[in-house]
This record gives structure tokens, C-alpha cells and sequence, in this order.
């Protein structure tokens, strides 16, 4: 059995080191990866759930005032009968 040189060990220690350092920032970044991927499950559960409760607006609006659509930009209700008429 040989010895190593004390430069081989050194080089070796700093070898291990490195190893673990990059495991570690791949674990880091494994961890951030799966946070995100639950966040971004979160938001889209929030999104469905506010079109749905933008169809259900929609549709209780449309019953008091007629078909139509929100006019988001003058919030307001546009009847059906007037977006007829612009598009002749």
C-alpha cells in the first residue's frame, strides 16, 4: 500500500468538500423546485376557482339585467342588444 502525499490528500479533502457543497445546492434547488410546483398548484386552484365565481357574477347579472357582457374597462353591463347593434 502506497501513501498519498499530503498535496493528494489536501486534494482529495477539497475533492469531498466540492462534492458536497454541489449535492447540497442540488438539494437546495430540488427543495425550491417542489415549493414552487405546490405554489403554482395553489394559484391555479385559486384561478379556477375565480372564474367560477366570475361565471356565477356573470350569470346572476345577466339574469337581472339581460344578456349581455362586463365591460370591465367602465364596469359596466353591456346588453346583448347593443353589442348587436355595433356590430351592424
Amino acid at each position: 500500500m502506497k501513501e498519498l502525499s499530503k498535496e493528494e490528500k489536501e486534494y482529495i479533502e477539497i475533492l469531498i468538500k466540492d462534492y458536497k457543497e454541489i449535492h447540497g445546492q442540488i438539494s437546495s434547488i430540488e427543495s425550491q423546485i417542489k415549493s414552487l410546483s405546490e405554489k403554482a398548484y395553489e394559484l391555479v386552484k385559486d384561478l379556477e376557482s375565480k372564474r367560477k365565481e366570475e361565471k356565477e357574477f356573470t350569470e346572476k347579472i345577466s339574469k337581472k339585467y339581460g344578456e349581455g357582457h362586463l365591460d370591465v374597462l367602465s364596469l359596466t353591463w353591456q346588453k346583448k342588444s347593443i353589442i348587436d347593434e355595433r356590430k351592424n
